[in-house]
């Protein structure tokens, strides 16, 4: 995956904590590619495959994404960006959906 493809990282911990939990890291935290056969430019914009996890958790993870959710919401003001705009609906189905568009 791409360094910035997406903003937040959700792991579940289920197998730490036997309850359905989540573990949570910003995307721009997350360790980078080492593979050898990547040239350089390739193993800066590429994430590892693998995040290291333990329990309790120990940065770049965290057990709640709110102050993460803050900080990449004040990130992205600093940088000009605009806000992401957040829709909640209910599909013919009664579920709740979410819509987030730039």
């Amino acid at each position: 995956m791409l360094v910035g493809e997406f903003d937040l990282l959700a792991i579940n911990i289920f197998a730490f904590t036997n309850e359905w939990r989540f573990l949570f890291a910003k995307n721009s935290e997350l360790p980078r590619s080492k593979f050898k056969k990547y040239t350089d430019y390739q193993r800066e914009h590429l994430l590892a495959s693998l995040v290291p996890v333990v329990y309790p958790p120990e940065p770049p993870l965290y057990d709640e994404p709110f102050a993460l959710l803050d900080e990449i919401i004040a990130e992205r003001e600093s940088r000009g960006l605009p806000k992401p705009i957040v829709v909640g609906n209910t599909d013919a189905d009664g579920e709740e959906e979410i819509t987030v568009t730039e």
